[in-house]
């Protein structure tokens, strides 16, 4: 997750060892245009266009095991206006990320550490 979030650009010689070539990016924005982030491509589209959108940073929190291939992650994250830079919203995102065979397959990001819980448990 270091490698993902890394400013001003991601570790991505990390990110492609790490990584499934098919890892699957699911977040609100993604939500909203109809589908996840497939690969690489999908991912670096992500971030271009959440940076246009709302330029944000994140330092990583906390790490806790679900179960045997889910990991909870908060994110501290700050959104800063696209043109002043100002500090618009600081909020900890949480992350699901799911591992196979010992890459990351996807990754969900959620509102908060709460949302991540439930979707987790509606799972099971």
């Amino acid at each position: 997750m270091q490698a993902a979030i890394r400013r001003p650009e991601p570790d991505y010689a990390t990110l492609n060892e790490l990584y499934d070539p098919d890892h699957e990016l699911v977040s609100r924005m993604s939500e909203l245009e109809g589908g996840g982030h497939r690969g690489a491509r999908g991912f670096q589209a992500f971030l271009l266009a959440s940076e246009e959108n709302l330029p944000w940073e994140s330092t990583l929190g906390e790490v806790e095991e679900i179960d045997s291939c889910t990991c909870l992650v908060i994110l501290p994250t700050r959104h800063h206006g696209p043109s002043s830079g100002i500090v618009l919203d600081e909020q900890p995102l949480a992350g699901l990320v799911t591992v196979q065979d010992g890459k990351i397959v996807r990754t969900e990001v959620f509102p908060s550490r709460e949302h991540a819980l439930d979707a987790a448990r509606s799972r099971d």
